[in-house]
């Protein structure tokens, strides 16, 4: 990591990692990456054997707030954040400096707007944010990367009403911005007529 910040031009270097390997070894490694002064230590707080078969542990990321303090590293956790009220109350029990979001993210990018809660959200409202996000993702990466890695955000969307389920067998189908909005409409006709969703 030195390497990287020295080769850095003066910007800042931050390093994402997990609380150890097979267990937690917070306050070892967190003091052996804090010699290379990063600008932010993001910790997830899980190990890498746990992957996200467990709840994160944020009881461990005190045990690096006091090694943190003062050296101007910003320390940030990660893992199982819902909402931004979760993370205010995450920051203030901890004393760390911030947290960094995860798949709370995925089909609700109203995340950031503390008006908006997730059962505000119309089905509307989604179906126009997933036809978005497939347009953008399209219009940005269309020759460079393939649009089968926006399946996993589409079928987020698809979540939290009724005919959700069939709709995520329709989106898993999908293999371009014209199949999203082919089954966008699809669901809308059918559904909609039935009287399903919000």
């Amino acid at each position: 990591m030195r390497a990287t910040i020295d080769g850095a031009g003066g910007l800042p270097v931050s390093v994402k990692t997990r609380i150890g390997y097979h267990q937690s070894v917070v306050e070892e490694w967190v003091g052996h990456l804090l010699e290379a002064r990063p600008a932010v230590i993001t910790l997830h707080l899980r190990t890498a054997k746990e992957m996200s078969k467990v709840d994160a542990r944020w009881d461990e990321i005190t045990k690096a707030v006091p090694l943190v303090k003062g050296t101007g590293t910003l320390l940030l956790g990660n893992g199982d954040v819902r909402d931004l009220e979760h993370a205010d109350r995450l920051v203030e029990e901890t004393g760390i400096d911030g947290v960094m979001f995860g798949r709370a993210i995925f089909g609700y990018p109203w995340l950031f707007n503390r008006e908006r809660s997730r059962d505000s959200i119309s089905l509307d409202e989604k179906l126009e944010a997933m036809l978005t996000h497939a347009r953008l993702y399209d219009e940005i990466f269309s020759g460079h990367k393939s649009f089968l890695l926006m399946r996993k955000h589409l079928l987020a969307y698809a979540n939290g009403f009724r005919g959700a389920r069939e709709f995520r067998l329709m989106l898993q189908q999908v293999n371009s911005v014209a199949d999203v909005e082919a089954a966008v409409a699809q669901f809308r006709n059918h559904y909609r007529q039935a009287g399903i969703g919000r």
